[in-house]
């Protein structure tokens, strides 16, 4: 299979993400604004760990970001920003690499946001393997 360089990719992982994981109309379905509220979180989590705040995560392969900051179930969630377990779940599972359920084979690499052989457990919210069937 071919991996998410170039446009075909980049067309590939959009199709993924938006017929396999994102459904629309499910309780996970993250909206323009869920997204707009993660992309303001990661770099505020990312961005400081080369040790200079410019905007610029220097390293994404470091970038492990803790989206359970965003729950609401946080005692200080802003309730019309945060986020369902629902969509973080889902957002963890745009992050991880896509594998065919069937035979486990490796299909393509998503954003190595969790790393290669880590965890982005749903059960913490922060780290889990996720497999996309393609039945």
């Amino acid at each position: 299979m071919s991996s998410t360089c170039g446009r075909s990719g980049l067309i590939t992982e959009t199709y993924r993400i938006n017929a396999f994981v994102n459904k629309l109309n499910s309780t996970g379905y993250l909206t323009r604004g869920d997204y707009d509220t993660i992309g303001a979180e990661v770099p505020a989590q990312c961005d400081p760990l080369d040790g200079v705040k410019d905007n610029v995560i220097t390293n994404p392969l470091v970038c492990r970001p803790q989206l359970s900051i965003l729950s609401c179930d946080q005692p200080t969630a802003n309730q019309s920003t945060c986020l369902s377990y629902d969509k973080i779940n889902i957002m963890y599972q745009n992050w991880a690499d896509y594998h065919s359920v069937l035979t486990g084979e490796w299909l393509s690499s998503a954003y190595r946001v969790c790393g290669p052989a880590s965890s982005c457990s749903v059960a913490s919210l922060a780290s889990a393997s996720f497999e996309i069937s393609l039945v």
